[in-house]
């Protein structure tokens, strides 16, 4: 099968296995953590030595949060929960387009 790990970047070719699926890289992405990515459609992902993490993080100096959220396209940053980019109707990539 052949799917895309970067929000349609690059592709590459996997194969199933009983736990999941195993990517290029050796690592398996199981079924469980596919779930969960599914189940979160307002996060990006990152499969690190089996451990799937959120792509997010908290700053003391701002006190936000910030995370990816995918869309269409390119990814927008949330901060604290507000898109970094306008989505409705466009994308990231086309709002900063707009911009310049």
């Amino acid at each position: 099968m052949r799917i895309s790990p970067d929000l349609g970047l690059t592709k590459m070719e996997i194969e199933k296995t009983a736990v999941g699926w195993l990517l290029p890289s050796d690592e398996i992405l199981t079924f469980s953590q596919i779930d969960s990515i599914n189940a979160d459609t307002n996060s990006c992902f990152l499969l690190d030595n089996g451990q799937l993490q959120k792509v997010q993080t908290y700053s003391t100096y701002t006190n936000r949060y910030y995370s990816l959220m995918p869309t269409e396209k390119a990814p927008t940053m949330l901060i604290s929960g507000i898109p970094m980019h306008r989505i409705k109707d466009t994308t990231p990539d086309a709002d900063t387009d707009a911009s310049h």
